[in-house]
């Protein structure tokens, strides 16, 4: 990445954005930084902000990209992504040339944080939130070796490995 790039955190509640935040820390890229969060709240309140935020990045150019993080709560990731993006007008749509990532954790965040702690999980399970928001530093570090490594086990959850490949596609915009 040679210029600076910043990102814009959308998502539904305090723990998505300190899981998302810490994970931005512990990529150590200098030139990779966030710069604004815009809490939901809740997924309605993602969806109702989404088109201004996907407009927002497209006038920074690759200066800039928006990670969106809302749960699924029961529904398929494929059905959350088009509930977000219903409200969209067609010409504010993110489309797959955007840095835009749409993270959607099965079930919920916590799900992700339970399966990067050690525990078997599955998608119909609601996880306990934690005490602590930062309290996903650990799960955080998992991810980060596993992206390191550039493999993730075959039993990570479909929606975690998923949430890696709109990861690395928004990175990859952004070093064009």
């Amino acid at each position: 990445m040679t210029r600076r790039v910043s990102w814009v955190v959308l998502c539904e509640d305090r723990q998505h954005y300190a899981f998302v935040h810490h994970f931005l820390k512990k990529m150590a890229n200098p030139r990779m930084r966030e710069s604004r969060l815009v809490l939901g709240p809740g997924h309605a309140g993602v969806r109702a902000q989404l088109a201004n935020e996907v407009a927002s990045i497209r006038k920074q150019g690759a200066r800039a990209g928006l990670l969106v993080v809302v749960d699924a709560d029961g529904h398929s990731v494929e059905a959350r992504r088009r509930y977000l993006t219903e409200l969209c007008p067609a010409d504010e749509m993110p489309t797959p040339a955007d840095p835009v990532a749409l993270l959607v954790p099965e079930r919920n965040i916590e799900t992700w944080i339970h399966w990067l702690s050690g525990h078997a999980v599955d998608d119909s399970t609601r996880y306990p939130k934690l005490r602590r928001e930062r309290d996903c530093r650990p799960a955080v570090g998992a991810l980060k070796a596993a992206c390191d490594s550039g493999v993730l086990a075959p039993e990570t959850p479909d929606s975690l490995q998923d949430a890696c490949r709109e990861f690395r596609r928004v990175v990859t915009i952004l070093e064009r």
